[in-house]
């Protein structure tokens, strides 16, 4: 914590000073409100944003690519904070199809064309705070091609921005929040931008705390857990479905919190049909995962949980993380216990706007990611 306050304090020292020149009493314009209809008027539009510069690095041309990125990964480089668990093996799913590659290689670049223009929006000053997904793109969509929207039940958090697009959401909702507008269908803009929910879809809104959903998610699970027992509790709720499942992520750095302890613990012990998927970039904002996860593994520290399920994946390619999820999905729908993904993946850009990375993440790790990046990775499949 000492270390990132002082990264914090150098940040506001340097850079802060030349922004606060603009007025930072900005209103949500109308005419941003407009542009953002314009833009995407649905989630399938075609975005059609310039690349954007970060970090003295520019991202987001399908066609870029860094390195070779049709092989995976080697082992001994992706888990190299830890040693890798022996988990349950991926079981390979049947080739995907043409049509399901397309697909998801829409929304993962949709995704990251979102977070682009966010970022563009908030050097504008016409969006107060900006939070992105880039890098975790691949197990989003891979994940959400497994669940069922209006079924089951979500609790996400604030990089699942491709899960909730892949679910149903479109960009204008998500513009709509990063502006504050009165008309974000997520919180009518009283919420931080990318707090998703959306009543109709069952994505349920996350508190400003990170992990506070993890409770809430597996309070949701075992109330499912009791419907699916108890007939006559279960013909009072219209949305119950026997088969319904919850689905909840968080990052590496949550799951150092007691939220996370308290509800697997509950999860394994009640069985409930409660999946997680830990998207793991290796640093909570700059702390690194090796100085607060034991062994620099979360999967090594869970995996003697009764009836646990684990996975853990490659979050950057889109056809593991697509097996990984598939088989967690599976293992809770059939009322097996809970499953963990735990999903290694990236974040080429800082931890918000807040941050800069530049200042604790090492240029060679930063060379790294950059040819692991998900959306070049499919586009090379």
């Amino acid at each position: 914590m000492r270390s990132e306050h002082r990264c914090n304090c150098l940040y506001k020292r340097k850079v802060l000073p030349e922004r606060l020149k603009v007025n930072l009493n900005r209103k949500a314009s109308s005419g941003v409100v407009r542009g953002a209809k314009a833009a995407a008027n649905s989630r399938n539009s075609a975005v059609d944003f310039a690349p954007l510069e970060i970090n003295n690095r520019t991202w987001g041309q399908p066609s870029e690519v860094r390195g070779e990125v049709r092989s995976r990964v080697p082992e001994d480089r992706l888990f190299e904070r830890g040693l890798m668990a022996t988990t349950t093996p991926i079981q390979k799913a049947p080739k995907l199809s043409k049509d399901l590659l397309v697909g998801a290689y829409r929304t993962m670049y949709l995704s990251r064309r979102v977070d682009d223009k966010e970022i563009q929006l908030k050097r504008q000053n016409r969006a107060f705070f900006q939070i992105n997904g880039v890098g975790h793109e691949a197990i989003n969509v891979a994940a959400a091609l497994h669940l069922k929207p209006a079924y089951d039940w979500f609790y996400p958090y604030y990089r699942d921005r491709a899960l909730c697009l892949q679910l149903g959401m479109t960009p204008l909702d998500m513009f709509l929040g990063s502006v504050g507008s009165k008309d974000d269908p997520c919180s009518g803009g009283r919420q931080m931008p990318s707090h998703w929910s959306s009543k109709s879809l069952h994505i349920v809104s996350q508190s400003s705390p990170t992990g506070t959903q993890i409770l809430h998610a597996a309070g949701a699970a075992e109330a499912s857990q009791y419907f699916s027992l108890v007939k006559e509790a279960a013909e009072l709720s219209h949305s119950f479905h026997k088969n319904e499942i919850v689905y909840v992520s968080l990052g590496d750095g949550a799951s150092s919190e007691g939220e996370f302890w308290e509800s697997l613990n509950w999860a394994s012990t009640r069985k409930l049909p409660l999946l997680y998927v830990i998207e793991d970039n290796g640093f909570a904002i700059s702390v690194t995962v090796d100085v607060q996860t034991p062994g620099g593994n979360l999967s090594n520290l869970v995996r003697n949980f009764p009836g646990l399920r684990v996975e853990e994946c490659d979050g950057t390619d889109f056809a593991e993380s697509y097996d990984a999820a598939a088989n967690a999905v599976e293992h809770v729908r059939e009322r097996r216990g809970p499953a963990l993904v735990h999903a290694h993946v990236i974040r080429p850009y800082s931890h918000s706007l807040s941050d800069d990375e530049r200042l604790y993440k090492p240029e060679e790790v930063r060379k790294e990611e950059a040819q692991r990046d998900p959306v070049a990775r499919l586009s090379k499949y």
